[in-house]
């Protein structure tokens, strides 16, 4: 008799440890995070990084996913590396292990993301990127998701309103240099540039410069744009390293011109350690996201914890991202990933932290995984400051422009 009560006792603790760890699973919604946390791009990886996990922070503080009973977000981070191989091999192993994530958010880099998507779409796992190169929503996958606008309408969008620019200035803008390297989303920008953007606003291109990274020696790089003399440097350096020889360079050289980043890496903080602030103003960079107006608590939040000088679209897009994965599987109640990418599809957000992040207020995604009405941010490095001159409704300053002649 006693051995009998043993056994069931042995088998009703088996029960309820069985049940407890069950409730434990039940509790948590696994999101995958791959981003470039080594090497090269490590710095922008690492901000996007800290937008993310402030978003996790406040769903679960604020009591989970409510319609998972509470669940609570946590995220399974693994490094992309420097390589596209890297970055690949990140995505298999995340999405094929268990639990499988019920979406992921990466990889930054356009080269990168092209790569992983290939892994998210086989897995039918919802992605979210912030990488811009037009390829990546070009390509008909329906698990992905480019929460920014596409690298040809910045050039579009950016590039004509800078124009106008000049020209109400007094600049008028007549000769420009694209000077970048081959990864996919300067690519997509400077063709975009070449075949429509400088025949329509009647710009020269005097000087078409590409790399691979690493950059070994910028030194005919500045050479040539000290020769050339363009009223505008379409520059688009992925990476700090590269970007940072360059612009040293071409103060050694003394070449004066406006230059225009096509991508957040040229507004990140370390630049004024690495070239001086004086030698940052009036440069402007384009992106997807950047602070608007209104924007204000979520950077304050950001800035406080981060204890990061500002906030750019690395950490502002990823806390976005976040929180649209909250309000799908809101509307999902589930994290099966084929029911929360239909839930993706029908997203209409006019409120709340995943719209009010957003520049254009409203998150829904076109057909093709494009956020629909997506715009180009223009920020301008100001007092040491990168700030936003352009939507100009949601503009925090106004926009100032260097003359040549």
């Amino acid at each position: 008799m006693k051995r009998h009560t043993t056994v069931r006792m042995s088998v009703l603790l088996f029960a309820v440890l069985s049940l407890q760890v069950f409730a434990v699973a039940a509790q948590t919604a696994r999101l995958a995070v791959i981003l470039p946390l080594s090497g090269t791009y490590a710095r922008s990886g690492e901000l996007e990084l800290m937008g993310i996990q402030m978003a996790v922070d406040e769903i679960n503080a604020a009591g989970g996913i409510k319609a998972l009973s509470g669940a609570k977000l946590e995220i399974a981070v693994k490094d992309a590396g420097t390589s596209v191989e890297t970055a690949v091999s990140a995505a298999r192993e995340l999405l094929t292990g268990n639990p499988k994530p019920f979406g992921g958010i990466g990889s930054w880099l356009s080269s990168f993301t092209l790569g992983v998507s290939e892994v998210s779409e086989r897995q039918k796992v919802p992605w979210l990127t912030i990488s811009s190169s037009d390829q990546i929503s070009a390509r008909g996958f329906q698990y992905l998701y480019q929460t920014v606008a596409p690298s040809s309408v910045w050039a579009d969008q950016a590039l004509g309103y800078l124009s106008e620019l000049g020209k109400a200035q007094g600049c008028p803008i007549k000769k420009v240099a694209i000077v970048g390297d081959n990864t996919a989303a300067p690519v997509a920008f400077f063709n975009a540039v070449r075949k429509s953007v400088a025949p329509r606003l009647g710009w020269e291109i005097v000087q078409d410069t590409i790399w691979t990274p690493p950059l070994a020696d910028a030194t005919s790089i500045a050479q040539k744009l000290q020769a050339s003399k363009p009223d505008l440097i379409l520059f688009g350096a992925s990476n700090f390293p590269d970007a940072a020889q360059v612009l040293s360079k071409n103060i050694e050289f003394g070449v004066k011109s406006n230059y225009v980043g096509n991508g957040s890496w040229l507004v990140m903080p370390e630049y004024a350690q690495a070239v001086g602030a004086k030698n940052l103003e009036g440069i402007f960079d384009i992106s997807g996201a950047h602070p608007l107006k209104g924007f204000e608590q979520i950077v304050q939040r950001f800035m406080q914890r981060t204890k990061e000088p500002f906030m750019q679209q690395e950490g502002l897009a990823g806390y976005y991202q976040v929180w649209i994965f909250k309000e799908a599987l809101e509307k999902a109640g589930s994290t099966d990933p084929q029911k929360l990418n239909a839930a993706i599809k029908a997203l209409d957000i006019r409120t709340g932290p995943a719209a009010s992040a957003v520049p254009t207020g409203r998150v829904r995604f076109a057909e093709n995984g494009r956020l629909a009405d997506a715009t180009a941010v223009i920020a301008q490095w100001q007092s040491g400051i990168p700030v936003s001159i352009f939507p100009v409704k949601g503009a925090l300053a106004s926009a100032k422009f260097q003359c040549n002649r």
